[in-house]
C-alpha cells in the first residue's frame, strides 16, 4: 500500500465520523447474525453523538482514528478505567474497540493500528493490552491470534439486553524476565 497512512488522537471534531465508523463497520460485521431490533438498539447504545461524546470526554478513554489520504477508514477505542482482575499485578490497558471499513480490512491496518496503540501503551508504562472477542467472529480471533494475543477466559458481554460470553485475549508487552 503506498498511499499515505496516518494515526492520530481523536479530538471532539471526530464526533461525528467516530459514530459514522463505528455504526457503519458494527452493522457490516454482525448484520447478518443479528436480528434488526437489537441492531438497531446496539447502534443507538453505543455509536450516538451522546455516547460517543461522552467517552471523548472521558480522560480515561482515548480514541485514535487511521487515515489514508486523509480520509479516516477506521478507528480504536483504548480505556483504562476497564480493570481486569485476571491480569493483575501488570498494568493493563482495554482495547474496547478497533473498526475498519469493510473494504480497508485484510490490508494490514489492523496490524499497523495494533502496533501504534501498543507503543503509546508502553509510553504509559501498560504492560499488557487485553480485548474481548465474540467466538463466533474467527476473522477477529485469528487476527488477535496472529498478532500474539493469546485467550486467557471468558467474559460476559451484553449485547442490547442479550448475555453472550466473549473471550478475554491478553497481549503482553514484557519479557518474562523484565516485570516489575
Amino acid at each position: 500500500m503506498n498511499t499515505p497512512i496516518h494515526i492520530r488522537e481523536a479530538t471532539n471534531d471526530d464526533l461525528t465520523t467516530i459514530c459514522h465508523l463505528g455504526a457503519t463497520t458494527f452493522k457490516s460485521t454482525y448484520d447478518a447474525t443479528t436480528k434488526p431490533e437489537v441492531m438497531r438498539q446496539y447502534v443507538h447504545q453505543w455509536f450516538s453523538p451522546a455516547q460517543i461524546q461522552q467517552e471523548l470526554s472521558n480522560p480515561k478513554i482515548q480514541f485514535f482514528l487511521l487515515l489514508i489520504d486523509n480520509n479516516p477508514i477506521g478507528y480504536a477505542k483504548l480505556r483504562w478505567d476497564k480493570i481486569e482482575p485476571r491480569l493483575d499485578p501488570l498494568p493493563s490497558i482495554c482495547l474496547d474497540r478497533i473498526y475498519f471499513l469493510k473494504e480497508h480490512q485484510g490490508k494490514g491496518l489492523g496490524r499497523k493500528m495494533i502496533d501504534h496503540l501498543a507503543t503509546w501503551s508502553k509510553e504509559r508504562n501498560y504492560q499488557v493490552i487485553w480485548l474481548t472477542v465474540w467466538p463466533e467472529n474467527p476473522l477477529a480471533v485469528n487476527f488477535y491470534k496472529k498478532y500474539g494475543f493469546e485467550i486467557f477466559g471468558m467474559i460476559p458481554f451484553n449485547f442490547a439486553g442479550i448475555m453472550e460470553e466473549d473471550y478475554a485475549m491478553k497481549y503482553v508487552m514484557v519479557e518474562e524476565g523484565s516485570r516489575k
